[in-house]
């Protein structure tokens, strides 16, 4: 009986603490891109739980072994462009780009949440080279002045060159969480725990994509990381919100 009311008290003392710093002082980086950008490596199960009551973590992925957070809530430590501010732990558009700094990706499975407000549009941008670069579509599809877009250019879309599966994206002002998988060839999106985008891009003819044009990119075997931040989240006062940016490396 002492050791159940013990237990018990030691399970409230750790739901009851403020934020996770007592943690993560405990657990230094051990990965070589943790180290550079100056965070924690996503792998102790007490972290784990005192994250899940403050973030929205969606059950299909609760496995973080091996992810390394990208983003630490504070500042753009790791990250370089403009048009970026970070406040209340958020990463923020206000119309600039933003990459990580001075790495190259090739494999990798990227995990993140986004909040649009009305008449958003951003990107992920992935395994990019100077103008040809790759996107992820990060959009408010419901605004009118999206009305017309093709379903290559929907939310969750290979920009141009896969269409996604519509329908998933919670409404402007809730957060959406979303899983990017390029493995090789194979590039799979998922969206609030449904696989939205699944292509082999090898079978595809990159010279001659769904938009109609070119996207040779997409032959990157690596590249930048970043989000392709637009204009109008500026002129619109359309900003996009991000946290909890967390990025596995794969062979």
């Amino acid at each position: 009986m002492k050791h159940a009311v013990l237990f018990l008290v030691l399970c409230a003392f750790v739901l009851a603490w403020p934020d996770a710093s007592w943690v993560t002082a405990q657990t230094q980086p051990t990965d070589p891109v943790a180290a550079e950008l100056g965070v924690k490596k996503v792998q102790d199960s007490a972290l784990a739980l005192v994250r899940s009551r403050s973030i929205g973590t969606d059950p299909l992925l609760s496995d973080e072994s091996g992810f390394i957070s990208l983003f630490n809530g504070r500042d753009l430590t790791g990250w370089q462009g403009s048009g970026w501010t970070v406040k209340d732990g958020l990463l923020i558009c206000h119309g600039g780009f933003l990459a990580c700094s001075n790495r190259q990706f090739t494999n990798f499975i990227i995990r993140f949440e986004v909040k649009l407000s009305a008449g958003a549009n951003n990107g992920l941008n992935f395994r990019s080279k100077n103008s040809l670069w790759n996107e992820i579509q990060i959009i408010d599809e419901t605004h009118p002045a999206y009305a017309t877009i093709h379903d290559y250019q929907a939310h969750g879309s290979l920009y141009g060159v896969a269409a996604a599966r519509r329908g998933f994206c919670k409404p402007v002002g809730e957060w959406n969480t979303h899983e990017l998988i390029a493995n090789g060839s194979h590039i799979q999106v998922t969206l609030n725990g449904t696989k939205i985008v699944d292509v082999d891009i090898s079978k595809l003819d990159l010279n001659n994509c769904k938009d109609g044009t070119a996207h040779p990119g997409l032959r990157n075997r690596s590249g930048d990381l970043g989000w392709l931040g637009h204009p109008n989240a500026e002129e619109k006062n359309s900003p996009v919100y991000f946290r909890n940016i967390r990025l596995k490396q794969l062979p």
